[in-house]
C-alpha cells in the first residue's frame, strides 16, 4: 500500500512537496504545487534509481539505521 508524505510548511497544506512511497513497485513519486494553484512537473522513479540521483549508497543507508537503532 502505497505510503505518502508532504514536505512543507504543516500549517499551509496548499503548497510544498508531496512524495508517495509504493513498496510493491519499489518507486517514489514525487510532485509539487505552489499556492494551490500552480503544479511543479513531478517525477516518478525506483527507490534505486533515486539513491544513484543523490550518490546514496549502501554504506550511508547503514550508518542511518544503525543511528536509528541506536537512539
Amino acid at each position: 500500500m502505497p505510503v505518502q508524505t508532504h514536505i512543507g510548511p504543516e500549517w499551509q497544506r496548499s503548497a510544498g512537496i508531496t512524495i508517495t512511497w509504493t513498496p510493491r513497485a519499489q518507486r517514489l513519486d514525487i510532485s509539487g504545487f505552489y499556492d494551490g494553484m500552480v503544479g511543479i512537473e513531478g517525477d516518478s522513479m525506483t527507490l534505486r534509481e533515486f539513491f544513484d540521483r543523490l550518490k546514496i549508497t549502501e554504506a550511508h543507508c547503514r550508518q542511518a539505521f544503525r543511528k536509528k537503532e541506536e537512539r
